[in-house]
């Protein structure tokens, strides 16, 4: 069974995005030589008057480059994990990447002209946004990380919870007005210190990224009582469609510099948080002080999206590997890229000649990506590798499919990355089959990150890749065939 990218998302709600991350793999080979050796993979599957028929192949030939990843959904309806990114890193390897949020803002509930008390003024109004603990980039040796400029804009379309996006959409937004002023922070996870009670103005916090917003903004929404907009939600949005949060506009970060950091959308912190005071007025309705409190706008009720962008660096094996127009190109090195970046061709042009001889049952076809361990940690700094990687064959039309290895149990098809070893194994035995057998077409397969990991980490990995012309290739991709001749 074939699934199209169409139909992940309903087996994604059906298994659970756990299982969808240990899904799909496609691989492909082929025999450059023709060397049938003994092997002891499979045998114990086989007869024993058949262990004559029993083959084994690690000279399959393969054509591996890296190229650009397509644009992939990324709204909550699909990652309902709750998970942002935001920031900007320069990866010595990879070059630039960006993560962005786009979300709405709703109310908590309905604000009438009378709900806020008499002739409210905002004091100041702070976007908060939760750190859940994780980052991609710059270490914690720096003292401190490099700064980042935030912007925050008004989105001038609207945004829906039914609508689906993905990581290259961009909305019309208010571009000369930025919320947020430029504010520069940064990027460090921590507590922090915030308001308190009149006895304890300031205390320490959950580790957030507090921003504060034009106070003009914020007077506008209490202004706005007035008007009926904010006695719910569909009124309000027609106001306040939603708002653009982003870095994209820091500069001056060198290789290895920068910070993408991992935060809590769904958390209660993850708010808008106005604070202003009010005239009190006593039994008989005269003035008899100014009191001062708050009120919240969510960030959790509303749609939202991430918009993704990386550029690979100019003149480096990544960019002439994604600017080459020669499709049949073969390199030693590839590259595998979350944030919608990056992924691995891999091609298997003489696949079918495994028949020449006779067709051929396939005991096991393993895909074995080793990973170069001194491209994990760029001096020091934090640039993880997948837990997981998937396989997705390729249609004659391009669009990508589940392979049917997928459907079997978690530990049948692997793909995880073993951190002793610095390598994933991940198990196609059924795509070959069906390729030799001719119900899936000899198209070649993707190697990529997981789609949702992919709009929620910043994980990156460099790999072998098939060429070894120059016989000094350590970390060769090999696809290891065990297989039974029939007659």
């Amino acid at each position: 069974m074939i699934l199209k990218i169409s139909e992940i998302k309903t087996l994604l709600r059906a298994t659970g995005a756990k299982f969808f991350l240990i899904v799909v793999v496609a691989i492909f080979c082929l025999p450059l030589t023709s060397c049938d050796k003994a092997s002891s993979v499979g045998l114990d599957v086989q007869p024993k008057n058949d262990l004559l028929n029993v083959g084994f192949q690690d000279t399959v030939s393969l054509l591996t480059r890296t190229v650009k990843e397509d644009s992939i959904r990324s709204d909550q309806g699909l990652i309902t994990n709750g998970i942002v990114l935001l920031g900007k890193y320069n990866d010595p390897i990879f070059g630039e990447a960006k993560a962005s949020i786009y979300s709405q803002v709703l109310l908590n509930s309905a604000i009438y002209p009378t709900t806020l008390g008499t002739n409210p003024t905002c004091d100041s109004i702070v976007l908060s946004l939760a750190y859940n603990g994780v980052y991609y980039g710059e270490n914690s040796g720096r003292t401190p990380p490099k700064k980042q400029t935030i912007n925050v804009y008004q989105v001038l379309q609207d945004i829906s919870t039914v609508s689906s996006y993905y990581s290259d959409t961009t909305l019309t937004r208010e571009t000369h007005n930025d919320l947020a002023n430029g504010y520069s922070f940064v990027p460090d996870i921590d507590s922090v210190y915030a308001e308190g009670t009149a006895a304890h103005p300031l205390h320490r916090v959950a580790p957030q990224l507090r921003i504060p917003l034009q106070v003009n903004f914020g007077q506008t929404l209490l202004n706005n009582r007035l008007t009926g907009i904010m006695t719910s939600n569909s009124t309000f949005e027609s106001f306040l469609k939603g708002l653009y949060i982003t870095t994209e506009n820091t500069t001056g970060l060198n290789k290895g510099e920068g910070r993408i950091i991992s935060y809590y959308s769904n958390s209660t912190v993850s708010a808008i948080r106005l604070y202003y005071k009010y005239t009190g007025l006593n039994w008989n309705g005269q003035v008899d002080s100014v009191r001062h409190t708050s009120f919240d706008l969510s960030l959790t009720l509303g749609a939202r999206f991430a918009h993704l962008e990386t550029t690979a660096p100019a003149g480096s094996n990544l960019n002439t590997q994604l600017t080459s127009s020669t499709s049949t190109s073969n390199y030693a090195t590839t590259y595998v890229q979350s944030l919608a970046g990056v992924k691995t061709k891999i091609s298997t042009p003489y696949l079918m000649s495994l028949n020449d001889n006779g067709p051929i049952a396939i005991n096991k076809a393993e895909l074995v990506v080793k990973v170069d361990p001194a491209t994990l940690n760029d001096n020091g700094n934090t640039y993880a590798p997948p837990s997981t990687l998937l396989v997705f064959g390729i249609n004659d039309d391009k669009t990508s499919y589940v392979l049917p290895d997928f459907l079997s149990s978690p530990f049948y098809y692997d793909g995880t990355f073993n951190a002793i070893t610095n390598e994933y194994r991940l198990n196609i035995t059924r795509y070959i089959q069906q390729v030799l057998d001719k119900k899936l077409h000899n198209n070649g397969v993707y190697l990529l990150v997981p789609h949702i990991t992919s709009v929620t980490s910043g994980t990156r990995v460099v790999i072998g890749g098939a060429d070894n012309s120059s016989g000094n290739n350590l970390y060769q991709m090999k696809l290891n065939i065990s297989y039974t001749k029939l007659h």
